[in-house]
């Protein structure tokens, strides 16, 4: 059984986990696809849900999303505006040009979804001495201030802030800026 201490120390150690989570994501990339990339951490900061809306600088997001399941139930979602994705799916997909509609592309953007969520529930793994499972990623398209703005309606607490990641990726030809946010599932209010 998992002591108290774990518990609480898991849920603000998201944070102390984010340097070694993006070294193996840099790891997994440069390896898929034979290139060495950097992802450097931008900004890492807690957010109450009533504020995420302000994340939002595009309308339309893609989100790619996961449950993580240890001790409790969260919730990742990594946020990209259109171009940010496409230039995701032509670096994993080695390709000129590229259709968000395409099962392809959908596929791509789920398997660097994969990446992240597995690269976190790994490193969460290693720090508490658990098995650590998450859902396959999912891929949606969306105003970005509805799928933000969910966020609150799913927390039915406000004393739970959300984990904010503002992640770079750099190759040799591109910059993808990404958000990724983790959030602990509440009971629906």
């Amino acid at each position: 059984m998992m002591s108290q201490q774990n518990k609480l120390d898991v849920k603000y150690s998201f944070q102390s986990l984010m340097p070694n989570i993006t070294k193996r994501i840099q790891q997994c990339i440069s390896d898929l696809i034979n290139e060495h990339i950097i992802v450097k951490i931008k900004d890492i900061f807690k957010l109450k849900p009533e504020l995420s809306a302000t994340l939002c600088r595009k309308e339309e997001t893609v989100i790619i999303y996961s449950y993580i399941v240890f001790d409790e139930r969260y919730q990742g979602l990594i946020a990209l505006d259109i171009n940010a994705a496409k230039r995701i799916v032509k670096l994993l997909l080695n390709m000129a040009e590229i259709d968000l509609t395409e099962d392809n592309a959908l596929d791509a953007l789920k398997e660097f979804g994969n990446i992240v969520f597995g690269s976190l529930a790994s490193e969460v793994s290693k720090k508490l001495n658990t098995k650590v499972n998450y859902s396959i990623p999912q891929v949606v398209v969306e105003l970005c201030s509805a799928v933000i703005s969910s966020l609150a309606a799913e927390m039915c607490t406000h004393n739970d802030l959300i984990d904010v990641f503002k992640l770079e990726f750099i190759s040799k030809n591109e910059s993808i800026n990404m958000i990724i946010l983790l959030f602990k599932e509440g009971v629906l209010c």
